[in-house]
């Protein structure tokens, strides 16, 4: 009788794990979608609205735990496996561009806000990965991390505490070295390709550290930079950028229409446009064919022109880049709400994409999107 008992507890916990590490991880994000419109459980204003994703950007920026979906859901064999023997990397996560656009946004939005409280509350957080000196805490690595630095330029004009330039000092040198050995700076080092998500995380600090320093290489490599994606991984007729080229054989590769992708090198392009009008054909004529392929006015899938999932990266991404509407918060906060939860996050963020042509089919909550939407807020304050 024991060992039936002993058969039956270990079938409930395997069944149980199963439903909770396989089963719910795999349905869970269709029917959040399917029913993100019904969990809205009273009409909100603006000001609301704008209120609650300010309060959940500050909780987000204060936490240890990230919302930004990393994964595809796995199976309970490899949830098991990966517990045992994989190492987990706290700078995968933690130390990326979600945050970092996180940080930016926030910075950015409360500084015309005049919320000094709240702004201390981020400063407090974004001083923990720097020391006094402008070193990173952190152990930075990668391009993915250069959006740190663009917070960092715009704490230093709020503060003119010289850690925060000495910390993108250093950025510039990381990026300038790399830049050196060849002039490509690549996604990852030794790879043969190079990305367009590269354009998006160093141009718009580049173009900000040369404001602020005077730095003139600076701005020359970004501009290299961004004519070197130009003749090699843009299509010539319509301006639309594709995942990335083979440096050496020339070769297009991956999506064409991936739209967070698009957003990436819109951020870059838009960066050097609004400084002084560099790439102005390039930048207008996107624009115009990005409004060609919406879902509807001014909201984007993941996939524009192919798919009807909408995405809250891409839609942030392309409305931040784009010439100023006749809008205000209201507008933009309009185009969002049925996207924004309850408690104000912004939902319907496709997860990280794992290399060309291997893109996330989850969506939910991600520190990016929240990010890029205060900053579009504050475009339009």
């Amino acid at each position: 009788m024991i060992y039936l008992l002993i058969l039956l507890s270990l079938s409930i916990t395997l069944n149980l794990l199963f439903f909770y590490f396989d089963f719910l991880p795999f349905y869970k994000p269709f029917l959040r979608r399917k029913f993100n419109r019904n969990s809205i459980k009273h009409k909100r204003n603006s000001s609301e609205i704008e209120r609650k994703v300010l309060e959940a950007s500050l909780i987000s920026i204060e936490s240890k735990k990230s919302l930004m979906i990393w994964t595809e859901p796995k199976g309970l064999a490899e949830k098991l496996f990966n517990l045992v023997f994989s190492k987990y990397n706290a700078n995968v996560e933690f130390y990326n561009f979600p945050r970092a656009f996180l940080f930016l946004g926030l910075v950015k939005y409360l500084d015309q806000s005049g919320n000094d409280e709240q702004q201390k509350r981020v400063k407090t957080q974004f001083d923990k990965l720097i020391n006094k000196d402008g070193s990173p805490t952190f152990n930075f690595e990668k391009v993915d991390q250069v959006i740190f630095g663009t917070a960092a330029l715009e704490l230093y004009l709020i503060y003119q505490e010289d850690k925060y330039l000495n910390f993108s000092h250093k950025i510039f040198s990381f990026l300038d070295q790399i830049y050196n050995q060849d002039g490509i700076i690549r996604y990852r080092p030794n790879s043969e390709f190079l990305f367009y998500d590269t354009i998006g995380m160093i141009i718009p600090f580049l173009v900000k550290y040369h404001e602020i320093t005077n730095n003139t290489k600076a701005l020359s490599i970004a501009k290299d930079q961004m004519e070197l994606y130009i003749k090699y991984g843009v299509d010539k007729e319509t301006y639309i950028p594709v995942h990335g080229f083979h440096i050496n054989t020339k070769i297009k590769v991956g999506s064409a229409n991936w739209g967070r992708g698009i957003g990436w090198y819109l951020l870059g392009l838009y960066a050097i446009y609004e400084f002084d009008e560099s790439f102005k054909k390039e930048y207008k004529t996107l624009i115009n064919q990005l409004q060609n392929i919406s879902l509807k006015a001014n909201k984007w899938s993941q996939f524009p022109g192919s798919n009807h999932n909408f995405d809250s990266s891409t839609t942030t991404m392309f409305l931040y880049t784009m010439p100023k509407k006749p809008f205000n918060k209201k507008n933009i906060l309009k185009i969002f709400e049925e996207n924004i939860s309850e408690d104000g996050y912004v939902l319907c963020t496709s997860g990280d994409t794992y290399g060309f042509n291997n893109y996330s089919k989850s969506f939910g909550k991600s520190e990016m999107s929240q990010g890029i939407l205060l900053l579009l807020l504050n475009k339009y304050k």
